[in-house]
């Protein structure tokens, strides 16, 4: 992952409508639990409330499965014997007894 692609995802945090987010089941629209407890409507039926949020959400389809893979490879640079193992279990590399 690049510095410009970490930066681009914090500034839609950034943003964002703070959470934590959920949805109302029964009137379908999501909404962001303040730190006053207060809940403010992110998005209804009609769509979101703010561009920001939209923005947010529609990324996050790509940047959550690029931060995950970010952070498998910084694990296997910072412990190369796990990732030699699970490299191993993966591909039944496993010395003979």
């Amino acid at each position: 992952m690049t510095d410009e692609e970490l930066a681009q995802i914090e500034a839609r945090v950034a943003v964002a409508a703070r959470g934590p987010w959920f949805v109302d089941e029964y009137l379908g629209s999501i909404y962001a639990k303040t730190n006053d407890g207060e809940e403010l409507e992110v998005c209804s039926p009609d769509g979101f409330r703010r561009w920001e949020d939209r923005d947010f959400a529609t990324h996050a389809r790509e940047d959550i499965p690029a931060l995950i893979a970010e952070v498998r490879r910084l694990r296997k640079i910072a412990n190369p014997e796990q990732a030699l193992t699970e490299t191993a279990i993966a591909y039944d590399l496993r010395p003979f007894p």
